[in-house]
């Protein structure tokens, strides 16, 4: 049986904790020598006359300290996760984008558009879920556990197209149309999930009570069935543009920006109003069941009379209910805001600042940040940012641009730390980008 979507997820929980990268991109807005800060508000021009080019994104994070999961060696040890510091709503969550754009200025106006392929991915979970995860059940023998852990997982292309106009010289606004085609989704509408150890044998209760929602899929009759999974991964990976007929849906952008004197730049921006529908290919399943397990018969196990009777025991459809109706649905593509704000010292020296939310299916996530930019005439710029995200406070950024004719290379990241001590993190991410400009004429 092939759980691929299972195993998608959990290989995305495992590179989040392996690199703990955390999806914030508060940089890329304060970088106005990228084209690409219109991404963040649609209001503001760079200073460019043209850019085409690419910059792929990935980051992922958690609520989680990696201090609290992680020795400071670095090796896991389940039986030492301190849950105490644990809140009791949690979450650990993957994204990238790859988009490829141009833009262009002529006079008060600019021009923009954007493809991109773009994979979001949030999971939620309790303490009582990691501890189960991490320990066992061993703890809490003659105790309750309420698992009841959520997801919502996306992918999507996204085609966008943006203008924006500059009024009385110090005001710009603008606006961005995106058309989305969705490829796959899954997301919890409801979840119950119990597990009772009893105190006197050992025995193992557990009951289930889920709704799930799978848009782009084929319907699964049975949870053995889940092979179909698989395939439906790699028909859509080896043919992403084939759903552009299917599910779809359409989301916005706007953005203003105000120069408040000649050395304050401030901005404001919405993302992302907006939502797909899922009608094609798409199903509400309803998985219920309670199972008890008394454990195995050992005389009977040794001899192999029972292999059978335990192997058909255990088959998961004989344990879980699943019923499915074909459904349509609206799933949102998490609505995001900026606010920034750069004053410039001197000619080439500017401090910048951030603050960035996102809301989420399981919450709002927010990120501050203060931090510095040099440029070196218009070939080279620097620069660092210390930002706060999800409760960490060790979060210390640095991009980097370089500019050589025509061609200009960027490196972003909000959080550099792990390179140095990655148990300890709980957020970073990495933007690097490519692009062919033209500069202005002055």
């Amino acid at each position: 049986m092939k759980l691929y979507i299972i195993k998608y997820t959990i290989a995305s929980c495992l590179i989040l904790f392996a690199f703990t990268a955390f999806g914030q991109g508060l940089q890329l807005a304060t970088m106005s020598d990228v084209g690409q800060v219109n991404l963040t508000n649609p209001a503001k021009m760079p200073n460019k006359r043209f850019y085409i080019g690419a910059a792929p994104y990935v980051g992922g994070g958690t609520s989680i300290n990696g201090a609290q999961i992680f020795e400071t060696t670095g090796g896991f040890v389940p039986g030492f996760i301190d849950l105490n510091e644990l809140e009791d709503e949690n979450f650990v969550a993957l994204n990238a984008s790859v988009p490829f754009g141009f833009g262009f200025k002529v006079n008060k106006w600019a021009f923009n558009a954007h493809y991109a392929s773009v994979y979001n991915t949030q999971i939620g979970f309790n303490k009582d879920f990691l501890g189960f995860l991490t320990q066992g059940n061993s703890p809490y023998v003659g105790e309750t556990l309420n698992l009841d852990p959520n997801f919502n997982i996306s992918l999507y292309q996204e085609l966008g197209i943006g203008v924006s106009r500059q009024f009385l010289k110090i005001f710009n606004v603008g606006v961005r149309g995106k058309f989305l085609f969705g490829v796959l989704n899954a997301n919890t509408v409801q979840g119950d999930l119990s597990l009772t150890t009893s105190d006197d044998f050992y025995q193992l209760n557990a009951a289930a009570d889920y709704q799930i929602q799978l848009g782009g899929f084929p319907q699964i009759a049975s949870l053995q069935n889940f092979e179909s999974i698989d395939s439906a991964f790699q028909a859509q990976f080896s043919d992403p543009f084939s759903t552009f007929t299917q599910n779809r849906g359409f989301a916005f952008d706007i953005g203003a920006t105000m120069d408040l004197g000649e050395f304050l730049h401030v901005g404001v921006s919405i993302l992302d109003i907006g939502n797909i529908n899922w009608q094609q290919n798409s199903y509400q399943y309803d998985l219920s069941g309670e199972f008890t397990f008394d454990g195995i018969d050992a005389t009977g196990f040794l001899t192999g009379d029972d292999i059978d009777n335990i192997t058909d025991t255990l088959n998961i459809d004989n344990i879980v209910n699943v019923s499915s109706n074909p459904t349509t649905y609206n799933a949102g593509v998490n609505t995001k805001t900026y606010i920034t704000a750069r004053l410039k010292l001197g000619k080439t020296f500017f401090i910048n600042g951030v603050m960035r939310n996102e809301f989420t299916p399981n919450g709002i996530r927010t990120g501050l940040g203060v931090g510095a930019q040099k440029y070196f005439g218009k070939i080279l710029g620097v620069g660092a940012m210390y930002s706060i995200q999800n409760g960490s406070f060790a979060n210390l950024g640095a991009n980097f641009s370089l500019k050589l004719g025509p061609a200009q290379i960027f490196v972003i990241s909000d959080n550099i730390l792990p390179v140095i001590d990655q148990w300890q993190a709980a957020n970073t991410n990495i933007r690097v980008g490519a692009n062919v400009t033209l500069n202005d004429k002055d």
